[in-house]
């Protein structure tokens, strides 16, 4: 009985480990889009280019997430972080070189 009970606790603990699907997002509405973002390594990458854009991974259970966008001129920049298909964590700013930011852990 034990060895059953030890089994699922083994089986329970490796579950919640993740993997997690995780879906970065940005977007920006004038000028060159600036993407700053942690990948599935831990390693910061940047990206320039135009709106919109997003970034798809798999990470374990304690990966740290980051994105940041900004406008090269007066806009509107937005970002989001999606773990499993839900919307967890985004911001949106306006004004000169508007930096929008999200985090997660």
């Amino acid at each position: 009985m034990k060895y059953i009970f030890l089994l699922f606790v083994v089986v329970l603990c490796s579950c919640a480990k993740g993997p997690y699907a995780i879906k970065y997002t940005a977007t920006g509405s004038s000028g060159t889009l600036n993407v700053s973002y942690i990948d599935e390594n831990g390693n910061t990458q940047n990206h320039t280019g135009t709106s919109p854009w997003s970034y798809s991974m798999s990470v374990k259970n304690g990966a740290s997430l980051k994105v940041s966008a900004s406008c090269d001129i007066t806009g509107t920049s937005e970002v989001h972080i999606f773990i499993n298909n839900v919307d967890k964590v985004s911001d949106k700013e306006t004004g000169f070189h508007a930096t929008a930011s999200a985090n997660a852990q």
